[in-house]
């Protein structure tokens, strides 16, 4: 019997076409579009904000590059290349663990709840974060534990810079 990782990872990769799915294939390849036009929004609607917005997406590539690494220290093999019969929506040739995209955009939106606090942005913001999660495995790029991994380093890394950097810098003031 597989691990509970293989199962949940199986489960999603075959759910049946279906409005959802058709969008968690299109929300991997938009991801990226998604967060030039929210950068570039929020850098037109708030001038005043513009250094937190620097600070939140250069933390945010910081992470993606830190998974980059960690990707390679750990060298995962893809769940195509460990289970029979994976539907592969999208080929890579990285290693699996952790998902950076997961980190990335799950870094960039806690930074931007913490510098903007507005639940218009944050919420959907948030949205678009898990469905890139759950687009991850149901692509074939990733297992859940892969996308989970992800998801703690896109927690660990903005939350660090903001309390213990730049918290840090703004009270000695």
């Amino acid at each position: 019997m597989p691990n509970l990782d293989a199962q949940i990872f199986q489960w999603i990769n075959t759910l049946p076409d279906s409005p959802l799915t058709v969008t968690l294939f299109y929300i991997h390849y938009l991801s990226f579009v998604w967060l030039a036009f929210i950068t570039i929004f929020l850098w037109v609607k708030f001038p005043d904000k513009r250094k937190s917005l620097i600070r939140t997406v250069s933390v945010a590539l910081f992470t993606y590059g830190f998974c980059f690494v960690l990707k390679y220290l750990i060298d995962r093999p893809r769940p195509a290349e460990t289970i029979p019969d994976v539907i592969v929506r999208a080929n890579y040739y990285f290693p699996s663990f952790p998902s950076d995209q997961a980190a990335t955009f799950l870094a960039f939106a806690i930074l931007l709840a913490l510098f903007f606090q507005k639940k218009l942005y944050t919420v959907p913001t948030f949205t678009i974060v898990a469905l890139i999660a759950i687009s991850r495995i149901y692509l074939g790029a990733h297992y859940p534990s892969d996308v989970l991994g992800g998801m703690v380093v896109g927690t660990l890394v903005p939350l660090t810079y903001y309390y213990v950097i730049f918290k840090r810098k703004t009270t000695k003031k």
